[in-house]
């Protein structure tokens, strides 16, 4: 429950600079995250097809990210 508060204060102090359209395509980084405790914390396996999933997300995140696109 700790976890989730912390994480609720800082997406309110992230939303508070920056625009929702910017910051919420980083909320997706989570699966790149979880993938590697998987991997560190709890040692489990990562196929290939875990690794080119989080590429595409975090290809997804920077096409969203850079300035001009969707506006």
């Amino acid at each position: 429950m700790g976890f989730l508060f912390l994480q609720a204060l800082c997406w309110t102090m992230a939303l508070r600079r920056i625009p929702l359209t910017a910051a919420y395509p980083f909320m997706s980084l989570v699966f790149a995250l979880n993938l590697a405790a998987a991997r560190w914390i709890f040692a489990e396996r990562v196929a290939p097809a875990h690794v080119w999933g989080v590429v595409l997300v975090i290809a997804g995140v920077w096409v969203l990210s850079r300035e001009g696109v969707g506006s």
